[in-house]
Parts: structure tokens; sequence; C-alpha cells
């Protein structure tokens, strides 16, 4: 049983504190039990299979298997999302999972949690699922009303991003890179690696700095046509992203500014990135 439950932590990368909240269990009666491989009460283990959509039988005698494991999982997760954001414009779950990390950050979590009808295990896993656009925007607006957005809190969001393709044809792509303009040039070849919902033109570039548009497509645009605080948000998410993408050759110190934000009429951001200050990620 433990090394089943075991397979299943590892394959969704749900936490010993989360996996003991849906037992019904504190996180220290859990620990224990794990750590002495106790027989843990059959209600919780059959709430642990509920709440995961797999058959009690598998969790108690079969032995898992993990690819089997995660294809369930991806379309039960995705199952449990309220209705209005199923429907998916690419993926989000990355940025939504980020952003949720914010909400702990400032303490309204669980606030969020109830007030979106978020089930904690769908981001709590490590499965990557669609997951609709109106979701992050509606999360990032809900979260910037409450407390002002900093740096930090855009770093933290686009920074998993910004990496989240190292393994990718993308991400080796760049890691060949050897300056920043070549990285936002391949930016602008691939970008359907980074984002399924915008596309980016440089507008000017030196060597100390580079001026890019990010065009969002008709649904998008649609969508931040009726809210501003999503227009602003996603400019600052996507501007903190690419600031981050000259990491792959090694280098930091890069900063951004927003130039233009339009969400009204015609849709476009821009933003600059300054690299004047790039130095060695060693020396940080």
């Amino acid at each position: 049983m433990w090394n089943n439950l075991g397979t299943i932590q590892e394959v969704t990368g749900i936490q010993d504190d989360v996996m003991a909240t849906q037992m019904g269990l504190s996180s220290q009666k859990f620990a224990f039990l794990k750590n002495n491989t106790s027989i843990l009460p059959f209600t919780s283990v059959n709430r642990i299979a509920d709440k995961l959509g797999i058959n009690l039988d598998s969790i108690l005698c079969e032995e898992l298997n993990t690819n089997d494991l995660q294809n369930n999982f991806k379309g039960y997760f995705q199952s449990l999302l309220p209705d209005e954001y199923k429907r998916a414009l690419g993926s989000k779950s990355f940025t939504v999972r980020n952003i949720l990390k914010i909400a702990k950050k400032y303490g309204f979590y669980k606030e969020i949690q109830t007030n979106f009808s978020l089930n904690e295990l769908t981001f709590d896993s490590n499965i990557d699922f669609e997951v609709s656009v109106q979701l992050a925007s509606d999360l990032l607006d809900s979260i910037s009303i409450r407390v002002p957005l900093t740096k930090e809190d855009y770093d933290l969001m686009s920074y998993g991003n910004a990496f989240h393709f190292a393994d990718t044809e993308f991400g080796k792509i760049l890691s060949e890179c050897r300056t920043p303009l070549e990285i936002y040039e391949h930016l602008i070849r691939v970008v359907h690696h980074v984002e399924k919902n915008w596309s980016y033109k440089i507008e000017a570039a030196d060597d100390k700095s580079i001026l890019i548009s990010s065009y969002s497509n008709e649904n998008i645009s649609d969508l931040y046509k009726r809210t501003d605080y999503s227009s602003y948000n996603f400019t600052k998410f996507r501007a903190a992203m690419a600031c981050h993408l000259t990491k792959y050759i090694g280098l930091e110190g890069a900063t951004t500014s927003i130039t233009k934000s339009k969400h009204r009429g015609d849709s476009y951001d821009q933003f600059r990135i300054d690299y004047s200050n790039l130095r060695p990620l060693s020396s940080a």
C-alpha cells in the first residue's frame, strides 16, 4: 500500500501535507504512519482513492502503472476545474501554480481556493494539463486587487515558465545562443513553445537593450478588452519571463520596463529589456 501511495506522490508531485489533508489526517499523524509503514485507516485510504479518481483496489493490491496513472490523473484533474475554466486557450497550469504561490505568500490562498472552487490536489500536483488563460487572468486580478504585486512576485510567477522548456527543442536552441539578441530572435521564431496565445516582434535593438512588442491572438484580445487588470498583469508577467531568458547563456541582471500596454481597440504590449548590467550567474 505505501509503495503505491509513494508511486502516486512521485508521479503527481503531491506533497505529504496535502496528502494528509485529503486523507483527513494531521500532517504529524500522516508522517508517523508513513515513517513506520503502519497500516492506514481504511476510511483515509478510501478518501484519497476517491479524491484521486482511482479504484481503491489499485492502492491496496495492484502494482500501479505510472503511465496510466499520469494519463488518468491528467483527465481527472481537468474534470475538477470549474466549467468556465475548462476550455483552454493554451496550457496555463504552470502559470496558475506560480500565481497560487503568490496567494500563499500573502496569506489568502484558502480564500482564493474557495472563491474559485479550486481543488487543492489539482494545483499541488506536477501534472501538466490544459487550463484556460481566463483562470490565470482572473486569479491575477483577484490577487492584485488585494495587494500590490512587486517585481519579486512577477519574477516568481515567470521564472519557472522561462525554464519550463529547458529540455525542449526551444530550450536547446536557447542554450546554444551567445548573446541576448540571439535569444530574443529565437524567441520570435519559436514563440509557440512559450506562449500559444501571443506573438512577439523585435521593434529595436542595440548593444544595451531591446524593445519587444507582444500581440495577443483574437480570443485573448477579446478577453483583455473586458479588463484592465489582466492586460497590465500579463504584460508584467511576460516581460519578467523574457527577462529571465538571458540566464540560458549564464548571465543575469537584465531589467524590464513597460513602455505600452493597450488592450482597448488594438491589443498589444510593449516592453524594453535592458541588459547593460548583465553579469555572470556565479557572481550573484
